[in-house]
């Protein structure tokens, strides 16, 4: 990509010396404004990125007629989608893509799932949309598409980073005025008092030029200087014990920027910022707000590409399994898993597969287990009547 000056050197046949001050503030306000958007991308990229890794982390289930299956489909949607990528760097980039350019299409070649990296869409009211000059890998597809044999992720109607862009943009007028103020804080200004020499003169002006020009100069450019001034001559400086009290720090700005970002994308902003107060609460928040919602999209599409409606209508589905994105301790959640055991949700085998742990080959692991601490209202009732009777004397 051609630099700012290799563009300005094409259009002033080959040199920059003369372009003058108009062109030199063009040149400045560019260099900002590419700085500016430097700023906006890191946030955009920090959060898609950020949200890309939390999908990876999930299983793809697939369940047939109600229950959970490991076939072909699950190996694709876990293990290797198609031949040059493994899961985790397929669902990086399906999320990347949705999340980017607000949509994102999958197409099914000899049994692989490719990404499509460009494509051109036909919509139609009473038919299947259609696919064409679908591109993946710097490959072309010549064939067409439809809703029937493609998987097409659409995450909302507006763009959401046309949308960031453009409240950021609005908000760079605000950091436009706060870096006047910066500058203004941050330069020279002062009274250089001349005793004894007459006001006007030509020889006052030559006078006061040479120290202004030559002599005090070190004082601004330089971050240590000292300077001797003529006997008559003495230099006050406005400035003085000024600071920064007016300007806000640049930290603060850049955080503004993300903070808008992450709004925009559901996440907590401390969570894109790295910020660690309070985690267990704010990935709580990332998870309702974020990331289920978009594993509830992706799940949809897959479930729609893959099974009928007769097939859905008698169970099957696939599904994102978000449990895995939030860190798990496996002694801080013993009092839970207990529970979940006793109480007949799961039994050991379900409990131990969750935990990532090998399967039990005693029969009680396959069972639905539930402590003497249940019971139904009418068996607590009978007992309590039962022990009525027993101690009938009284």
């Amino acid at each position: 990509m051609a630099s700012i000056w290799d563009k300005l050197r094409e259009l002033f046949g080959g040199g920059t010396q003369d372009l003058g001050p108009v062109t030199l503030q063009l040149l400045q306000a560019w260099g900002e404004a590419a700085s500016e958007y430097k700023v906006r991308d890191l946030a955009f990229q920090t959060a898609v990125g950020k949200i890309a890794r939390s999908l990876a982390k999930c299983e793809v289930k697939t369940f047939v007629k109600g229950e959970e299956r490991k076939d072909a489909d699950y190996y694709r949607l876990n293990v290797a989608p198609n031949m040059n990528q493994n899961a985790n760097a397929w669902m990086q980039k399906l999320v990347a893509r949705l999340l980017e350019d607000n949509e994102a299409l999958v197409i099914e070649v000899n049994g692989n799932l490719l990404i499509a990296d460009k494509f051109d869409k036909q919509i139609f009211a009473m038919k299947p949309w259609e696919f064409s000059a679908v591109e993946s890998d710097e490959y072309t597809f010549r064939e067409r598409y439809t809703m029937n044999d493609a998987m097409y992720f659409r995450l909302n109607n507006s763009n959401i980073k046309t949308l960031v862009d453009g409240v950021n943009a609005s908000y760079s007028k605000m950091l436009g005025a706060a870096m006047e103020v910066h500058q203004y804080a941050g330069g020279v200004k002062g009274v250089l008092g001349m005793q004894g020499m007459k006001a006007g003169s030509e020889e006052e002006r030559k006078v006061a030029a040479d120290i202004l020009e030559n002599r005090m100069r070190p004082l601004w450019e330089n971050r240590n200087a000292v300077v001797a001034l003529p006997q008559g001559f003495n230099y006050q400086d406005l400035m003085k014990d000024k600071g920064w009290e007016t300007t806000r720090d640049y930290r603060a700005m850049i955080d503004d920027i993300y903070d808008l970002t992450a709004s925009a994308f559901g996440i907590p902003p401390v969570l894109l910022k790295g910020q660690t107060v309070d985690i267990g609460e704010v990935l709580d928040m990332y998870l309702t707000d974020c990331i289920e919602p978009l594993a509830g999209l992706i799940q949809t599409e897959m479930t729609r590409y893959h099974y009928g409606r007769k097939d859905v209508m008698n169970g099957a589905r696939i599904e994102v399994d978000t449990s895995r994105i939030k860190h798990f301790d496996l002694f801080e959640a013993a009092g839970s898993i207990e529970k979940l055991i006793g109480s007949g949700v799961l039994t050991i085998n379900e409990m131990r597969e969750r935990l990532g742990y090998k399967l039990t080959d005693d029969e009680v692991g396959d069972k639905h287990l539930i402590t003497k601490n249940f019971g139904t209202a009418e068996d607590v009732a009978g007992e309590g009547a039962g022990n009525n009777e027993d101690g009938g004397g009284r």
